[in-house]
């Protein structure tokens, strides 16, 4: 749940590794992901490592990081 502005999300178990990860506030809370007719969400969206997305969905090669540790906090903002 998105309370003041932000979110927390907690895997446990989750095996080092290279990830990346997309996140999105389904504001209507349809279950969806509102798209302008051309493509771009309506609704805010994220990306692991914050990359621009004014042109499309980021690659994986751009939004990846390694998980290497016991413990990770990414910040992503969604916008």
């Amino acid at each position: 749940d998105v309370t003041d502005n932000g979110g927390t999300w907690i895997l446990n178990d989750l095996p080092f590794g290279t990830y990346a990860v997309t996140v999105h506030h389904d504001v209507n809370d349809n279950g969806e992901m509102e798209r302008h007719w051309y493509g771009k969400p309506k609704e805010p969206t994220g990306a692991s490592t914050n990359p621009s997305l004014r042109f499309g969905p980021p690659t994986f090669e751009k939004t990846k990081f390694d998980f290497a540790a016991a413990e990770l906090r990414l910040s992503i903002d969604v916008r």
